[in-house]
């Protein structure tokens, strides 16, 4: 999910970033939010450009929006909430999809680590 984010995101910066005057794109915050109504995931970049765009974040998140619902993307929404979060919320089929790779491709992410290789003594007293 974060890597489907992250290029989506830099993709819409790549393209915004000559008429921002970006010299390189920034590091792209990406976090859960707390409260399951604002998305899957929240994107903080809006905020952390704000110094040099000189822009209020929700502006810039605005552009940032724009720019993103114009790529193909496996979103049910897309919004701006609060001072310039972009909160993503992920149609069904992405979910769908994921869970099928891991379960076709790479069942053993889905396990656990019990032990991670390391040696366990276990010891059986009887008083």
């Amino acid at each position: 999910m974060k890597q489907t984010i992250t290029a989506i995101v830099e993709s819409a910066l790549k393209k915004l970033g000559p008429s921002w005057g970006l010299d390189h794109i920034p590091e792209i915050g990406i976090e859960i939010p707390r409260n399951e109504s604002h998305g899957d995931v929240a994107v903080t970049v809006a905020m952390g450009l704000t110094k040099v765009l000189k822009k209020p974040p929700r502006e810039i998140a605005e552009e940032l929006l724009n720019e993103i619902n114009a790529l193909p993307g496996p979103f049910e929404k897309i919004e701006i909430a609060g001072p310039g979060f972009i909160n993503f919320t992920f149609n069904r089929d992405f979910f769908l999809e994921q869970l099928e790779m891991l379960l076709v491709e790479n069942h053993s992410s889905i396990g656990t680590n019990i032990g991670s290789g390391r040696k366990v003594q276990i010891e059986f007293v009887s008083a």
